[in-house]
């Protein structure tokens, strides 16, 4: 671990404004994690996937906007109407484009939003996940567990989650009796003995306190200890951030059973694993994604020939494999069986047809957000011919775009609005383009002179059919008048 300012140097706690002491501690926690090294705003978005944070805030308009514009570079305008996908799209595609990244999203969503917001024992378990607890004396980073679970005592305590007796009496006098040194054993006996004489009163919690600060306390007993029966059964089960060992240990030793299998599905929803961020189906990203699809379906073996074509049955009297030298053996459909049975094995390599040609792989956007997407184009005519070629987010940016160019006349502004529709110069011209096949048939948009031309070209060619398409509506609509 890194080397650590000393304690005066050290910036003072996070002050949250939530409503209570447990979403307080929460905030400031997670504050504190990510500001001392504990966790990266990378690891924070291997828990909350784009999709996740833009869901969060369905009904905070304005930070979902602040997220989009700030963050993800959307314009303002364009900002506002995004739908939670198109956001999501939108913040992912940033993300892996390199628009913006982690920390920059953090900025934006700030501590009480995420604790208002996200699922707060996600949140517990993303702060807590590196089990810094589980260090014992001696290890290189002992002393630094220390500090952090010194770190949440006091907290606890000025969020009146905890309190010098509750600590002592999770950690019990008989185990502190047998973790401290014996000199120091000795000396709370000594304070013991003084503070009878003195104040006529027993050894109480915050008197061992005076004799045995907490970090030494906490220095001396197992930290996995500390953290079971302290943080974890005083503070954090208290205020539904965990479920307490106790119940865990109850759910483990029940067992599958004693709960019909539909009875204990539920309980595994409380808390997932951190999700993969990408949210398509996964048949639309199985092509970059093949260790998700190999997860859900087949064994790791299996994924590694996922590439390779699918054997069909053998049939009772199937011919011999090929020889080593021989291409790799083709699908075999039921008509080939027939002529395996009927000829020799030479007459079956000589008749066999052809290798069929691989099946067209959809686009990583294929899928219902791909047929939303077209459905609203459709709704409008204006869905290009190509539009499966396209990515989801590029058709959604039309749709904006469309919905803009609708209260706009002045060619000037309505260029502007299909510049600010798009995130990139590469998003814009692959709309254009597409447009362009869509409202002139005429134009082949493969030449040379079309595809490579100018981005400010392209505009002024949609904006010239979109004009002219305007005026020969007003004309049909005059003739038929007259008539």
């Amino acid at each position: 671990m890194s080397d650590k300012s000393s304690p005066d140097a050290a910036p003072p706690p996070f002050q949250s404004e939530l409503g209570t002491g447990v979403e307080r501690l929460l905030a400031q926690l997670v504050v504190h994690a990510l500001g001392d090294g504990w966790r990266t705003p990378e690891d924070f978005l291997s828990y909350f996937s784009p999709e996740e944070i833009i869901s969060s805030l369905s009904e905070n308009d304005d930070l979902r906007a602040a997220l989009l514009i700030e963050a993800a570079g959307v314009h303002e305008r364009l900002a506002r109407k995004k739908s939670v996908a198109s956001g999501s799209e939108d913040l992912e595609i940033a993300l892996s484009e390199g628009i913006c990244d982690a920390e920059a999203v953090l900025e934006v969503y700030g501590p009480d939003e995420r604790v208002r917001y996200l699922d707060n024992q996600k949140l517990w378990r993303f702060a807590t996940d590196s089990e810094f607890w589980k260090q014992r004396a001696g290890d290189a980073d002992h002393a630094d567990a220390v500090q952090r679970i010194v770190w949440i005592l006091e907290r606890a305590i000025e969020q009146e989650l905890a309190s010098a007796e509750g600590i002592v009496e999770g950690l019990t006098f008989e185990q502190i009796a047998k973790c401290l040194p014996e000199q120091v054993a000795r000396d709370v006996v000594v304070h013991a003995l003084t503070i009878a004489e003195q104040r006529a009163a027993a050894l109480s919690a915050d008197a061992l306190l005076e004799a045995v600060p907490l970090p030494a306390l906490i220095n001396y007993v197992p930290l996995d200890y500390v953290w079971d029966h302290v943080v974890i059964e005083r503070i954090a089960a208290p205020g539904q951030l965990t479920e307490s060992r106790a119940a865990e240990s109850d759910a483990a030793a029940a067992g599958p059973a004693e709960s019909s299998p539909a009875a204990s599905a539920p309980k595994a929803a409380p808390a997932p694993a951190p999700a993969p961020k990408k949210k398509a189906p996964a048949p639309a990203r199985a092509p970059s994604q093949p260790k998700a699809r190999a997860a859900s379906q087949a064994p790791a073996p299996a994924a590694k020939a996922k590439s390779q074509p699918k054997k069909a049955k053998s049939a009772p009297r199937a011919a011999p494999p090929p020889k080593p030298s021989s291409p790799p053996a083709l699908p075999v459909s039921e008509d080939d069986v027939d002529v395996d049975i009927n000829f020799g094995e030479a007459e079956v390599a000589a008749n066999r047809p052809p290798p069929r040609p691989p099946a067209s792989v959809p686009p990583p956007s294929a899928g219902p957000a791909l047929d939303e997407a077209a459905d609203a184009l459709r709704a409008i005519d204006r869905l290009p011919p190509s539009y499966q070629s396209l990515s989801v987010p590029i058709l959604r940016s039309i749709e904006s775009m469309y919905a803009d160019l609708a209260t706009s006349s002045d060619d000037d502004e309505r260029e502007e609005i299909i510049r600010d529709s798009f995130p990139n110069e590469s998003h814009l011209r692959a709309a254009m383009l597409a447009l362009i096949e869509l409202l002139d048939s005429s134009i082949n948009v493969n030449e040379p002179l079309i595809r490579d031309a100018d981005v400010d070209a392209l505009i002024k060619i949609v904006l010239f059919e979109e004009r002219r398409r305007e005026e020969q509506g007003g004309a049909g609509a005059s003739r038929q008048g007259g008539r």
